[in-house]
This record gives C-alpha cells, sequence and structure tokens, in this order.
C-alpha cells in the first residue's frame, strides 16, 4: 500500500477484535510492517472479553483492552435494555483511548473489523488519522461498512465484499487478500506420526469458519 506518513518515530495502532478471525490478521499486518519498518512502535487495541484479552498478553505485546461490547441483534425488548448498555460501554471505551491517542500522535490506525475495532477506528476518523480496515469476510461487518466511509484505504479479502460496502467507499476498495503469518519449517515425518497418516498417501484436509 501506500507510505505512511513521515511521523518520526512511526507509531501504527491495530485494532480488531472480539474473534481470532479479526485478531491474527491485525498480527499478520504488524508481523509484515515491523519487517519492512524496524523501529515502528505499536500499539493493539482491543476488548477485555475478546480473545485478544488473553493473546495479546501471552505475546507481550504493547495492548489496551476496553470494556467495549458488540452490539445485540434481534432479541427484542431485552436486546434494547442490553444495547443501551452497549452503547454506555461504548463511551466509556471512546473516552480511555481519546487520551491514548492524543499522546501517542500515530501515524496510522488499523481496523481488521469486529466490534474491538469500533472505538479506534471512531476516534481516527474523529481525530484525522489516517485509517486503514481490512476485511477478512465475503460480507463485510457493521464496523467495517461504517468505518469504511472515512478510511483512507480499504483493503478486502473477496472481490464480492465490496458490493456491501456503501456506495461512496467501494472505489477505494481493493482485493488484497487475507494477511497470513509466513509459513514455519514443518517436521513432516513428526506431524505424519502425531495425525496417524501415512507421508506416502495423498492427504486432504478440510477447515472451517466461524
Amino acid at each position: 500500500g501506500a507510505a505512511l506518513p513521515g511521523v518520526s518515530p512511526l507509531r501504527v495502532v491495530f485494532s480488531g477484535g472480539g474473534t481470532g478471525g479479526h485478531l491474527y490478521p491485525a498480527l499478520a499486518l504488524a508481523t509484515a510492517l515491523q519487517a519492512r519498518q524496524p523501529g515502528v512502535e505499536l500499539l493493539f487495541v482491543g476488548a477485555e472479553r475478546g480473545i485478544e484479552a488473553r493473546v495479546l498478553p501471552a505475546r507481550g505485546l504493547p495492548h489496551l483492552l476496553l470494556p467495549v461490547e458488540g452490539f445485540r441483534r434481534g432479541a427484542g425488548a431485552q436486546g434494547v435494555v442490553e444495547n443501551l448498555g452497549v452503547l454506555a460501554a461504548l463511551f466509556r471505551s471512546l473516552a480511555a483511548l481519546a487520551g491514548h491517542l492524543r499522546a501517542l500522535r500515530p501515524s496510522a490506525v488499523v481496523v481488521t473489523g469486529g466490534y474491538a475495532g469500533g472505538p479506534a477506528g471512531l476516534l481516527a476518523a474523529l481525530m484525522g488519522i489516517p485509517l486503514v480496515v481490512q476485511e477478512q469476510n465475503a460480507i463485510p461487518g457493521l464496523t467495517v461498512r461504517l468505518l469504511s466511509l472515512r478510511a483512507r484505504q480499504i483493503h478486502l479479502a473477496f472481490p464480492e465484499a465490496r458490493e456491501s460496502l456503501p456506495r461512496p467507499a467501494r472505489v477505494r476498495a481493493r482485493v488484497s487478500g487475507n494477511p497470513v503469518r509466513p509459513p514455519e519449517a514443518v517436521d513432516r515425518e513428526g506431524a505424519a506420526r502425531h495425525f496417524q497418516v501415512a507421508l506416502e498417501r495423498e492427504l486432504v484436509l478440510v477447515v472451517g469458519g466461524s
């Protein structure tokens, strides 16, 4: 993508999570950025209830966890009451994060979707910080659809996702795939013993998603 603004030192905020499908692309992007820009300062912003609350501390990565929650959908009157609490958590999250962004003065905020990315994306738009969004799914989630209206760059994994974005945002969307970690060296014989398969036979791996 385009070069980031020339701020010294380079600081980038990655935000997204709730589930691994949103968190791990952010980690892959951050790893790639560190390889290209040694010395870059990173901050990961996520949700207290998301998978990032376990993964980020375990990896020793600089992070900020917010009380943000996802909106409840189709839950009737009870859902309305619960969503009032979700809105209150969103405002608390915005207040907690705003000071950090003002002090950090990041060069960019990268949001990889999920409710956990909402506060950082909203504040980036309000504070004039360059905003980049990355969507892993064929149908973009609510967070990405809203933030795409103010995003400087929009990266999609699937071309059909463009049609689900707001019309003004579609022209800025580019299909660039899903960020993944570089492949690791594999002990084929050890793996074959672990999974009790024969190396000389063809093997088909079938996986699913959330």
